[in-house]
């Protein structure tokens, strides 16, 4: 049973403004292509498909969560909630990005959607499902790329890169340091400005 409490718990502990919130931005940012303006209509798919990205994970680790993160409170909810939650952000992150794009990108949306649930599916029983969430990075920032006409792969890759170095320090390591995370995400950004508007 759908439960406003139980939505308000999850999005609390697992969709906080910083960083998801705060990720489609640094996305937008470092992916836009060379254009006289910036197309900012894409920040609102952007930040409903990291939305859907993020519950579409908690689902399929749900289980492995459930061991893992003994003082979660959202897991002692029924898991419902999230699909819920997962539902609505999908049809908002797929159905932008119709009004925004041609056909061509949303088949690749949605198979890349297929795609990520096929990996939970055969990983579900090993650590390895933890990863799989990484992938959106990657293809997020190539999407970004390719509609806003950005040519330089650089952007994306090192963007990609630094996300799932995260990732790995975070689930693998344990360690978070937001000082040091928020300085190395800035300094691509820094680079890719400077050099577009003040060389």
């Amino acid at each position: 049973m759908l439960s406003y409490n139980a939505i308000q718990i999850y999005v609390r502990e697992r969709l906080s403004f910083f960083p998801w919130f705060i990720i489609p931005l640094y996305i937008f940012f470092l992916a836009h292509g060379p254009l006289e303006s910036f197309n900012f209509k894409l920040l609102y798919p952007l930040l409903m498909a990291i939305i859907f990205f993020r519950t579409l994970d908690d689902i399929f680790c749900w289980d492995f969560d459930q061991r893992m993160k003994k003082s979660s409170l959202y897991l002692t909810n029924p898991r419902l909630n999230v699909v819920i939650l997962c539902l609505i952000s999908g049809f908002l992150y797929l159905s932008g990005f119709y009004f925004l794009s041609d056909r061509a990108v949303i088949t690749l949306n949605i198979f890349f959607v297929l795609f990520n649930i096929f990996l939970y599916f055969i990983l579900k029983k090993t650590k390895l499902i933890i990863y799989v969430s990484m992938l959106k990075y990657l293809f997020l920032f190539l999407l970004v790329m390719q509609l806003t006409s950005e040519t330089n792969p650089i952007w994306g890759m090192v963007g990609s890169l630094l996300f799932i170095f995260r990732e790995i320090l975070e689930e693998q390591f344990k360690i978070k340091n937001l000082i040091i995370t928020t300085n190395l995400f800035l300094i691509p950004l820094l680079i890719k400005y400077t050099l577009r508007y003040l060389v």
